[in-house]
């Protein structure tokens, strides 16, 4: 196990260990602000709290419980971050996740649409606030912000019907926040809902 601090923690010095160690920690003194590192397909980051062990899968949530039950926006930053898949498509997938059924809005997604999965780090990030669903929708909103602000302008579907959708399920919450951005109605199109602006 390699011990760095905060002061030493350089993207170049990153890439070193990444060759010689399969395992590592950041040990720092709490400061504003993360810092995010990507490399060989690896994420990990700093932020104001103490430890942040390595992660294959990506940013290791068990660390301290965020202050009062709530996140930092590095922390939220971090998860959008971690939550986006396929960044780079044209077109944004919302949905129920249906345990990952066929049905799915993540396996309807495919490769072709930007969509929020967490993974296993949404039960741990629950855990950071109690399970305070006003928090973890704070994640979501950022991550319908981002994909809503971008240039061009991406298309929003839907793998199930938002004019129905389930009450307290986060699929609800996302349809009334983007008519809340102005989303004026739904197009059928196949078995997907495309949004009309």
């Amino acid at each position: 196990m390699t011990i760095i601090t905060v002061g030493e923690a350089k993207s170049s010095t990153v890439a070193t260990i990444l060759q010689e160690e399969t395992s590592y920690s950041f040990i720092q003194k709490p400061q504003l602000g993360a810092i995010l590192f990507e490399n060989h397909n690896v994420n990990f980051c700093l932020n104001e709290w103490n430890v942040v062990a390595y992660s294959e899968r990506g940013i290791n949530a068990e660390r301290s419980v965020a202050k009062g039950g709530r996140f930092t926006q590095q922390q939220i930053d971090n998860y959008v971050t971690l939550a986006t898949k396929n960044p780079e498509a044209k077109k944004v997938m919302f949905g129920m996740w249906e345990d990952g059924a066929p049905t799915s809005y993540v396996n309807k997604a495919g490769k072709e649409y930007t969509y929020f999965d967490m993974g296993d780090e949404w039960n741990k990030a629950e855990a950071l606030v109690n399970k305070s669903r006003d928090e973890m929708w704070r994640i979501n909103k950022q991550f319908i912000d981002e994909q809503y602000r971008t240039t061009p302008k991406k298309e929003f579907w839907f793998s199930h019907d938002p004019f129905s959708p389930t009450i307290n399920q986060y699929f609800s919450d996302e349809v009334l926040y983007l008519i809340d951005l102005g989303m004026k109605d739904f197009e059928k199109v196949g078995d997907l809902w495309r949004a009309v602006w």
